[in-house]
This record gives structure tokens, C-alpha cells and sequence, in this order.
């Protein structure tokens, strides 16, 4: 299978890749083939390469060293940034420093010696310490901000230039310092002098270092030792999608994809020495939908996956490719990445990266690669030619592969499939995996060929054929084997009385008269642990029942839209549903219904809210 990562970068990154053709003479786009399932990647100044893993873990590449890897077992890693050192961020609000030589220097760690500390990830307990929750983070060249809950913005590193915001004696802030409050993000970037903030009440801030301009405050030398309003903008800070600042500012408008910058010519696309933002005119026909930036380039990936670059070309520069120019041009990125809807591209003080990221599994996917691994769950055994048994839900199986389960059965006992090459076919049935590797392709368009599934592997159809088959399966009632008995927790006492044996019953107490939904058994035991239990702890002799009884008093509207996300991740109200029932009814499905606690149910609980 080709690469999903490609550098850009001069014969000392070698050791990025294994192929020994690369070594004397890289090619413009080099393929990283040591490394797969990356979700984000960064650098240091010193050419250290960070990859953060889909399922994350982070990888370390480093020339004349070994591959270092690391990991939080008790904390979900969601962002990394990178400058001197690396900065690592959890979903819980706090941050891990990888101590290296300068670590202490830039980012006030309260390691003794950082140099004898480099295979560890150590928190700054200054944040733990105080009772912060750092919601996100950036890294300028030797600064540090972290945007905390409540609108906090605390940095630190060095402070001449106004690179932190304040005018103090000392050179470097060791321990973070409160900069600003009602802050709503904050912006800057590894080859940064400076930052920018939005605060709540949508007005945007710079402080820093304004060489030839690049603040945009209409003058062209000088610094902001203090942050200082910018004004008369030709644009809404509402629309800011991105903001990187370096010798080069640059910017992306939300809705309609422009591109804006300010300062020296040969830096901002524009020719010539501007003090204020101005629209890019080369770039004003495309949509851009990312932006990177380096000391003194700047780089614009756009909605059609086409790559403009400009800036002052120089040794530490990624590539030789950029010729020194004045306004962008365009570069060719590698063919087959052309089409990915989700590309991203990173710059890195010596290096750029053009890359798939890979995405960690939602809570659908994880749920359903749990599934698989729960044998008592099964319905069906796959008996194999060798006479090996699998276990697997006969579903599924038809649902993906749209053959019955006999014709299944007998094909791939006729074609002699290894139990080894099922499983690599059942990841993909279940939860669309599919590794990065020649071995694992051979063995999809092998089995695909044989069931003749017309399913391009690199094909989005293919990333997304999961969630389409999913969507089928909701809407198809004929193939839907169980129900679920609405119960009113008014109607407790009749249920008590029904188990003393009472005789006597009121006509809407009949079990048959009660609401119901009709579903998948499979899907309801794999996303909710509630429904496992109930089902798990039935007898034997009962696990053929086609029903079960739901107590949690919701109405039958908030059930099935429930049963809904269940198949699709998404919550959908019709024009009939009161939002705000719905809401109040489901406040507590991810805690009662037990469902995966990485799930995004409450997050589109909050968007119908809104």
C-alpha cells in the first residue's frame, strides 16, 4: 500500500525513511514508511520528530538514535506542540513536558536535570498544583501559552520583544504567569516572536515582536510589550478559522476560505512591505481550509487539495523547492493524496510534512472492535476448510459482505481462506480497519475479489463503508430480531403484582399493549453495557427471547432516538420533537444505558441544545 505520509526536507532527515534509495538524493516528496496510523505530527528546532498516534501513543524519530515511544497509560492524549521541546496535552487538563536539554531553560519544569530525563513525560504540576484546567496550548519559539477554563491565558519563556505580554527585569518567566482573562483563543506557532488572542468579547489582541510589520499594527518596527488591539480589519474576528505567526502573519476566514497576511514582502505574498492585513490576490479564487507557516514561508493547503507556498528561501528552509518568491505558487503534492478529503499538512522548523492523519476510533468503531473480541455475544460459528472455528454475528457478516451467510460459508471454504487471513477481512467487517501495509492490502483485494465486493481500498467510499451500511441496516426493519419493551416506572406495582401472580390486570397492563422499538440484538449489545448485563445475566435456557424490558421511564420519542445513535453516532430530531424534552429525557443515557465513556453522545446532546 503507498505511503499516507510524505516529508519534504534536505538528506539529514534520512532517517525518516528505510528505503535505501533515498539516502543520497530525496526526492521532492519523500515517503515516511517506518510509520503509520499518525493523527498529528510536529518538530523540534533540533529535527526531533514527533508523531502522535491514532491510538495514542507517541513516537519519537531522531537522527543516529533509536525510535522512542511513550505513553499515558490513565490519560487520552488530544493535542501536541513542539518547539524546543514537546508539550503534550489530555482530555483531563493536564500537560506533560518530554524533558530535553532546554527544557527547563523555556518551559519552567522542576527537573533538576532535564538532560538525565529524557524518556520521561513529566506533568507541570504548576497547573495541577493551582487547580487549572488548561483547555488548549501553543508554543512560539522559546515561549509557552496555555488557555485555561474560565478564560485564563498563562505563559511563560522568554520575555524581551513582548513575546509574553509584560515588561519585567528578568530574561526568562520560568513559572507561568496570569497574561490576560476572558480569553477565547490564543494563536501562535514554533517559529513564533509573538501571539495573538481572541477574548469573549470577539476582539483581537497581538503582543510581540513586530518585525517589518508582521503584527499588522501599521508600522513596520518596534514591538507590542503589551497586548495591543488591532483595528480597522477587512475582516469579522467571528470568521477567523486559523492564525500563524511568524516573520509572516497569516490568516483563514471561516465561511469563505480567504487568506489574508501583512509584513515584509518577500515573506507575505504580496510583494511588497505591508503594515496592515491584506487579502492575498493570487489565492483569492481558492478556498483555503489550512494554513502553515514557518520562520519565513508560509504554506496554504486549499478545498481541492492544492499546495500554494511562498517565503524567503534559506538553508534551514524544508525544501529548495520554493524558489524565493514574492507571491505564492503552486506545488505538486503526491497523486494519490490528491483526492483524501481529510489531508493536512505540518511545517516544521526544518521539514514538511504532507499526510493522512489517521483518526482514533470513534465510540461506534470501538464498540464494535469490542464485539468482536466478545465470543459469548456470537451467534455464528465459521467453520473453516482446516476445520478452525470462528466466532463472529451473522449480521454483520451479511450486512457487509450482502451475501447470505451460506454463500459466505461455502466460498471461503472452497478458497481454502486461512484463519489469519479472516481476521485481517473481520477488523475491516467490524469497525473499517485496514493497516497501513502491502500484506494487509493483498489480503482485503484477495477476499474483496472473492466476494466480489467493488470496494476500492483507497477510495473514500471505503473509509466511509461502515457508516453507510450502518445507516441501511437502521432502516431496515424486515431484518430487525428484538424488541425493546417500553416500561413506565408509574406501572411498578402492577409488575410487582404480575410476580405475586395477581389475576386481575387493567387492559393497558398487557405485555403485547406496551410501546416497543424494534432493533438489531447485535447493535444494542455492542453499545450499551446495560444491555449486556440485562442480557448477560438472563439463564441459559432464556437466552433465545426476542425482548427485553427498559425501566428508565423515557418516552418512546427520546428511546428511539437513542436506538438511532446507536447505528449512526449522530443525534437527529424531527421537526415534531421538542428539543428540550428530548434533552432533559437523555441527560442521563451515557450513565444509565452504560455506554462507551469516549462516545460523543453528550456532545450532540449539546448541539440540539444550542
Amino acid at each position: 500500500m503507498t505511503s499516507d505520509i510524505y516529508y519534504s526536507g534536505r538528506r539529514e532527515h534520512n532517517f525518516l525513511v528505510k528505503d535505501p534509495r533515498y539516502f543520497s538524493k530525496l526526492p521532492l516528496w519523500t515517503p515516511v514508511n517506518k510509520v503509520s496510523n499518525v493523527k498529528k505530527i510536529v518538530s523540534t528546532k533540533n529535527d526531533q520528530v514527533l508523531f502522535l498516534k491514532a491510538d495514542g501513543k507517541i513516537e519519537v524519530h531522531e537522527k543516529n538514535k533509536e525510535i522512542r515511544r511513550y505513553e499515558l497509560k490513565n490519560e487520552k492524549i488530544i493535542d501536541i506542540q513542539a518547539s524546543h521541546s514537546f508539550l503534550i496535552l489530555t482530555k483531563s487538563g493536564k500537560v506533560y513536558l518530554l524533558a530535553y536539554r532546554d527544557s527547563r531553560r523555556y518551559y519552567g519544569t522542576n527537573v533538576e536535570d532535564p538532560k538525565k530525563n529524557e524518556e520521561q513525560l513529566i506533568p507541570l504540576t504548576f497547573f495541577i498544583n493551582n487547580g487549572l484546567f488548561v483547555e488548549s496550548f501553543q508554543i512560539a519559539t522559546s515561549n509557552a501559552f496555555f488557555l485555561c477554563k474560565g478564560g485564563k491565558l498563562y505563559g511563560h519563556g522568554l520575555i524581551d520583544n513582548g513575546r509574553l505580554g509584560i515588561k519585567r527585569e528578568e530574561h526568562y518567566q520560568k513559572t507561568p504567569i496570569l497574561i490576560l482573562e476572558n480569553v477565547k483563543r490564543v494563536f501562535s506557532w514554533h517559529g513564533s516572536m509573538s501571539f495573538f488572542v481572541i477574548t469573549t468579547d470577539d476582539e483581537l489582541f497581538v503582543s510581540g515582536y513586530n518585525y517589518d510589520g508582521g503584527l499588522g499594527l501599521g508600522r513596520f518596527r518596534g514591538h507590542a510589550h503589551t497586548p495591543e488591539k488591532l483595528t480597522n480589519l477587512p475582516f469579522q474576528v467571528t470568521d477567523i478559522l486559523d492564525f500563524k505567526a511568524a516573520l509572516i502573519s497569516v490568516l483563514i476566514t471561516k465561511k469563505e476560505g480567504r487568506t489574508f497576511s501583512c509584513g515584509r514582502g518577500d515573506y507575505n505574498g504580496h510583494n511588497k512591505k505591508l503594515g496592515v492585513f491584506t487579502e492575498i490576490e493570487m489565492l483569492k479564487n481558492h478556498k483555503a481550509i489550512q494554513l502553515e507557516s514557518g520562520v519565513a514561508f508560509g504554506l496554504v493547503l486549499t478545498s481541492e487539495n492544492r499546495l500554494f507556498g511562498w517565503g524567503f528561501s534559506r538553508p534551514t528552509r524544508p525544501t529548495n523547492q520554493f524558489k524565493s518568491p514574492y507571491i505564492p505558487q503552486e506545488y505538486d503534492i503526491p497523486s494519490h493524496l490528491v483526492r483524501i478529503k481529510s489531508l493536512k499538512i505540518a511545517c516544521c522548523p526544518t521539514l514538511t510534512f504532507v499526510y493522512k492523519p489517521a483518526v482514533l476510533l470513534g465510540s461506534l468503531k470501538l464498540d464494535l472492535k469490542q464485539f468482536l473480541k466478545r465470543q459469548k455475544f456470537a451467534d455464528l460459528d465459521l467453520k473453516l476448510s482446516d476445520g478452525q472455528i470462528i466466532k463472529v454475528h451473522k449480521i454483520l457478516i451479511e450486512l457487509r459482505t450482502g451475501l447470505k451467510i451460506n454463500e459466505f460459508q461455502n466460498l471461503i471454504n472452497q478458497n481454502h481462506l486461512s484463519k489469519k487471513d479472516l481476521n485481517v477481512f473481520l477488523k475491516w467487517v467490524y469497525y473499517n480497519q485496514l493497516k497501513n501495509n502491502t500484506v494487509h492490502e493483498k489480503i482485503i483485494h484477495k477476499i474483496f475479489n472473492l466476494l466480489k465486493i467493488s470496494l476500492d481500498p483507497n477510495s473514500d467510499q471505503f473509509e466511509n463503508s461502515l457508516e453507510n451500511d450502518l445507516i441501511k441496516l437502521y432502516k431496515d426493519d424486515d431484518s430487525k430480531d428484538f424488541k425493546i419493551l417500553l416500561i413506565n416506572k408509574n406501572k411498578e406495582v402492577d409488575v410487582v403484582k404480575e410476580q405475586e401472580g395477581a389475576e386481575e390486570k387493567e387492559d393497558n397492563e398487557d405485555e403485547e399493549g406496551e410501546d416497543g422499538l424494534l432493533v438489531h440484538k447485535s447493535i444494542l449489545l455492542a453499545r450499551s453495557g446495560l444491555f449486556r448485563d440485562m442480557f448477560d445475566n438472563l439463564n441459559l435456557n432464556e437466552k433465545n427471547i426476542n425482548q427485553i424490558k427498559d425501566y428508565s421511564n423515557k418516552s418512546i420519542e427520546s428511546l428511539e432516538i437513542l436506538i438511532k445513535y446507536f447505528y449512526t453516532n449522530k443525534i437527529q430530531l424531527t421537526a415534531d420533537e421538542d428539543p428540550e424534552l428530548i434533552v432533559e429525557e437523555l441527560e442521563d443515557a451515557v450513565e444509565y444505558y452504560q455506554l462507551n465513556e469516549n462516545c460523543n453522545f453528550n456532545e450532540e446532546l449539546q448541539k440540539i441544545k444550542k
